[in-house]
């Protein structure tokens, strides 16, 4: 989660994970073990 912080311009993962969970309302692991939908992730189902 760090590379993809500094990759999308966020000075550390926590910053990039606050922002996430003001988006979405939860927290990015929380939403990764949820097993969102493709249409959001882009990747197939299980």
């Amino acid at each position: 989660m760090a590379r993809i912080a500094r990759q999308t311009g966020y000075s550390s993962e926590f910053a990039l994970a606050g922002a996430f969970r003001r988006e979405y309302g939860i927290p990015p692991g929380r939403f990764r073990r949820l097993g969102v939908p493709s249409a959001v992730t882009g990747t197939p189902p299980q």
